[in-house]
C-alpha cells in the first residue's frame, strides 16, 4: 500500500499555533514533503512507546543510513529539520518515517509536522 501523507502544518509563531495530531499508521509508513525546514513530532500515550525510522542515505559527514529513535511512554519527541533533500527523503522530495515496536495494549500514537 502507499505511505499515508503527513500534511504539513505552517507554525504562526507571533500569535501562537495549535498543533493538530494524527494517527501513525504503522502498516504502510507515513512520508511528507521535506522543504528543510520542516520538524516531525511523534507523540505516544500512557499505553507504551514506538520506534520511529527515518529513511536516509549513507553522506560524506558519516551518516550510515537510517535514523532510529525510539519515543517512550507519554512522551513528545522531535525530529528536524530534514535540511538535506538529498540524505532524507526520496527523488521527489519527501521524507519517509516507519513506525516499529508499539508498545502497549492500547496506546494510539500520533505524529505531526510543522514548518516553520
Amino acid at each position: 500500500m502507499a505511505r499515508k501523507v503527513i500534511t504539513v502544518q505552517k507554525l504562526n509563531t507571533v500569535a501562537g499555533s495549535d498543533v493538530t495530531f494524527e494517527n501513525v499508521d504503522i502498516a504502510n509508513g507515513m512520508q511528507f514533503p521535506n522543504d528543510g525546514r520542516s520538524f516531525l513530532f511523534v507523540q505516544t500515550t500512557a499505553g507504551g512507546g514506538i520506534g520511529v525510522n527515518m529513511v536516509s542515505q549513507p553522506d560524506a559527514v558519516s551518516r550510515l543510513g537510517d535514523i532510529f529513535s525510539s519515543v517512550g511512554a507519554s512522551k513528545t519527541r522531535s525530529f528536524g529539520p530534514f535540511q538535506d533533500s538529498k540524505i532524507f527523503g526520496d527523488a521527489k522530495g519527501n521524507v519517509f518515517v516507519d513506525f516499529v515496536n508499539a508498545t502497549g495494549g492500547v496506546t494510539v500514537n500520533q505524529v505531526a509536522v510543522v514548518s516553520v
